[in-house]
């Protein structure tokens, strides 16, 4: 399945397979992701008021494929005109998440889906991301880069990855670990001169080290 959306729903069927991975790349949008029902893959909306920016959305076997059509000079005002792209993920199976946006404004609540690998990187813009609840138990993997953006990430303790990584330019990052780790977290969080602040909460044992140049870190 290969079509042009310029303004249309999503409804993505689970495939007769183990492996399911969204893989979703857009320029200047509004990016919103959630745990959706159990029984489709991907259900949501995309609404481009420029009518300029389609989607393509393409699926092969277990992975799904959505990536806009980024055509930066046809946007005449990124806040007033930017097109919205809201995706549900289903929770009736394990998924990779692998997500890369330009200038974006992007909401995840990843919280309730159950994830084996979540990728995420970030250009310009803004980026909240939160884990409202646990993301299952074989959560494998949770990366993050970003460029000049402003990135928060909730909820680290609920997600309990195995392993996290979180890579930044001129990025500033706010990351709290609140929730209830199912197990020990390995983290690393590798910057340029970006600023770094990490809340942990009173009740969770942690062991932090820290080689700081130019970046500047604060642990609350």
């Amino acid at each position: 399945m290969d079509d042009l959306m310029p303004q249309e729903d999503l409804a993505l069927d689970w495939h007769a397979t183990d492996e399911h991975h969204l893989r979703v790349s857009v320029g200047a949008c509004r990016l919103r992701l959630h745990a959706a029902g159990p029984d489709q893959l991907v259900q949501g909306s995309y609404d481009d008021p420029t009518g300029t920016l389609p989607l393509t959305v393409t699926q092969e076997y277990g992975t799904v494929r959505i990536s806009q059509q980024t055509r930066l000079s046809d946007v005449k005002g990124f806040k007033a005109a930017a097109p919205t792209l809201d995706i549900g993920v289903g929770t009736g199976r394990p998924v990779s998440l692998q997500l890369a946006t330009g200038a974006s404004d992007v909401h995840l609540d990843l919280g309730g889906l159950t994830l084996r690998r979540v990728s995420v990187r970030l250009g310009a813009g803004s980026a909240v991301i939160g884990f409202s609840a646990p993301a299952g138990e074989d959560f494998e993997r949770f990366d993050c880069e970003a460029g000049a953006a402003s990135v928060t990430i909730t909820g680290l303790g609920n997600a309990s990855p195995e392993q996290a990584t979180v890579v930044g330019g001129a990025a500033t990052y706010d990351l709290s670990f609140d929730g209830a780790p199912r197990r020990d977290v390995n983290a690393k969080v590798t910057t340029a001169g970006a600023s770094v602040v990490l809340r942990v909460p009173a009740e969770t044992p942690a062991r932090i080290g820290v080689v700081s140049i130019l970046a500047g870190l604060t642990v609350r």
